[in-house]
């Protein structure tokens, strides 16, 4: 488990700003590895509810990616039953943002 504390939840904690980069259509591993390292972000969010085309295999990849540089990975689901919204988390994700929820 490459489980890591969690740094956005850190620094907001300590009054410092957390930078984070939404990876947007293009969803590549080697981005979030390369940005981590030399982009100086905290985190990458990837939203799934306006780019469903993001495959579980994808977030699988670039969560790994991000732990491996320190940073925090969440996920944006679109409307959906528990277990599509627990697959992010089961994939490394170390958090989910839900759209649309309504009482």
């Amino acid at each position: 488990n490459l489980q890591m504390p969690n740094r956005i939840k850190t620094l907001l904690k300590s009054n410092k700003v957390a930078k984070v980069f939404n990876c947007g259509q293009f969803l590549s591993h080697k981005m979030v590895e390369i940005l981590g390292l030399h982009g100086g972000y905290d985190g990458v969010f990837i939203d799934q509810e306006h780019i469903p085309s993001i495959l579980q295999r994808d977030i699988e990849i670039a969560a790994v990616a991000a732990k491996s540089c320190g940073m925090d990975t969440f996920v944006r689901r679109p409307a959906i039953d528990y277990a599509s919204a627990m697959a992010p988390l089961e994939a490394g994700a170390g958090g989910v943002l839900f759209s649309m929820i309504r009482d």
